[in-house]
């Protein structure tokens, strides 16, 4: 037993532990849940990822998996080219045409 140790007003006349600091009663209580929340959808992510990885590595190891990176590769350009790409053509209104298809007629 220790005998010179400083004993907090509110811990001598309830008893009870302190709370770590920054920690209330109440908020260790709310945070675990959303803490478990967390958690959860974290590892609901992880397992899709891991899904899908092994679906594209099983398409990679079979007989087309070098056709299969190909047109991975191609879809993967084209996306990109298509953020670069901006129509920027008005109309006999002077209205910016921005659909393709718009700009095509």
């Amino acid at each position: 037993m220790v005998l010179n140790a400083p004993r907090d007003s509110a811990t001598a006349s309830t008893g009870a532990a302190l709370a770590k600091p920054g920690e209330c009663g109440n908020c260790a209580r709310r945070a675990s849940g959303s803490l478990e929340a967390k958690k959860a959808a974290n590892k609901a992510v992880f397992v899709a990822r891991a899904t899908h990885y092994d679906d594209v590595n099983e398409k990679l190891g079979s007989d087309d998996g070098e056709r299969f990176l190909y047109r991975h590769a191609k879809v993967r350009h084209r996306q990109a080219e298509d953020v670069e790409k901006v129509f920027g053509i008005s109309d006999e209104n002077g209205l910016l045409l921005m659909d393709r298809r718009m700009v095509l007629n």
